[in-house]
């Protein structure tokens, strides 16, 4: 059988951050947070990850960074969707590229898929307040009633 990344069939924690443009504290902190990705250990307390984990990690960084899922969304998604995380530890090509700043993008990186449902806690959906060039200069009215609006939450939360 052929490997993608060569003829290895086990990376070291420094070699997968290298593959996917990842800290290492990083990787160890997702192999926390997501039960799905479980490197081996040899040698005492050295990782060794497989094709399938880099697939994995390459899955998280995707949902993370590029769909904007917060941790807990991607666990769900991860626990909810079994084709998913499948398709990711089946897939044969592997991250091709070694960082974003090189401008490459990931061979394993499909896109959304087809029917996915949307993440269960995005990021993007929670308002934004005005930008503080978008109100308006002086408005003495805008103003009291900010500072009404304020006053009032400091003294529910006190």
């Amino acid at each position: 059988m052929k490997h993608p990344l060569g003829q290895k069939l086990y990376f070291s924690i420094s070699e997968v951050a290298e593959l996917t443009g990842l800290q290492p504290y990083i990787l160890r902190t997702w192999e926390k947070e997501f039960a799905c990705l479980r490197p081996r250990r040899l040698r005492g307390k050295n990782r060794a990850y497989r094709q399938r984990d880099i697939n994995l990690i390459v899955l998280i960084k995707r949902l993370l960074y590029e769909e904007r899922f917060t941790i807990q969304g991607v666990r769900q998604k991860l626990k909810n969707d079994a084709d998913l995380v499948r398709h990711a530890i089946e897939q044969d090509g592997g991250p091709v590229s070694v960082t974003e700043e090189a401008g490459e993008e990931s061979a394993t990186d499909p896109g959304p898929l087809p029917g996915d449902p949307p993440d269960p806690t995005p990021r993007d959906n929670y308002p934004l307040p005005p930008s503080p060039s978008l109100l308006p200069a002086g408005d003495p009215a805008l103003l009291a009633q900010i500072r009404a609006e304020l006053q009032a939450i400091l003294r529910v939360l006190a």
